[in-house]
C-alpha cells in the first residue's frame, strides 16, 4: 500500500490522497466543488503578479529562453516552489486558517510569504504577498496543494521567460 494512499483500502486502484475522490480509493478523482474560482484566481495571479512587477519597476520586459531551462525548472520546483509551498501553505496556512479563520489566515500566510522575500526588495516583497495571495486563495478552493505549486511554477516561469531575471538591474 503506497504511504500516500487516501484510505486503508486493499483494492489495486489506489489514488494518492491529493487526488482522492470523497467515494475512497477506487472512485476515480474528482474536481474540488470550488474548481471555478481557483481556476479563476489562477488565472487572474498569472496574469496580475507579472503586471505588478512590470508597474512597480521590479522587473523589465525582455523575452528569452534559456538554454538550462530545463535544469531550471528541476532546480526551482523541487527546491524553492516545493519548500515555499509545503511551509507557506502546506503548514502556515492550514494552521493560520485553523486559528484566526479564512480571511486572516490567507492574508497574514500571505504577508508572511512578502516578507520572506523582502532581502531582494521591499517591492519584490509587495508582488511576492500578491503572488502568496494568490497561491493561498488557489490553494484554499481547490483543497490542493499541487495547484498552488502548479501556479508558483507558472508565475515564476513566465518570469524567467518574458522578464528580466531575476530583478531589474539598477
Amino acid at each position: 500500500m503506497p504511504a500516500l494512499c487516501c484510505c486503508a483500502c486493499r483494492g489495486t486502484r489506489c489514488w494518492p490522497a491529493w487526488v482522492c475522490s470523497p467515494g475512497g480509493c477506487n472512485s476515480p478523482p474528482v474536481l474540488p466543488p470550488h474548481w471555478k474560482a481557483a481556476l479563476l484566481i489562477s488565472l487572474l495571479t498569472l496574469l496580475l503578479v507579472p503586471l505588478a512587477a512590470l508597474g512597480l519597476g521590479v522587473v523589465g520586459w525582455q523575452p528569452k529562453w534559456p538554454q538550462q531551462l530545463a535544469l531550471w525548472l528541476l532546480l526551482n520546483l523541487g527546491g524553492a516552489i516545493l519548500a515555499e509551498e509545503l511551509l507557506f501553505r502546506g503548514l502556515l496556512q492550514t494552521w493560520l486558517l485553523q486559528r484566526l479563520g479564512t480571511l486572516l489566515g490567507i492574508g497574514l500566510t500571505a504577508l508572511l510569504f512578502g516578507a520572506a522575500h523582502w532581502p531582494f526588495s521591499p517591492l519584490f516583497a509587495a508582488v511576492a504577498m500578491l503572488a502568496g495571495l494568490g497561491y493561498g486563495l488557489a490553494f484554499h478552493f481547490s483543497g490542493r496543494l499541487w495547484l498552488a505549486m502548479l501556479l508558483h511554477l507558472a508565475v515564476n516561469l513566465c518570469h524567467v521567460l518574458l522578464l528580466t531575471y531575476p530583478l531589474r538591474m539598477a
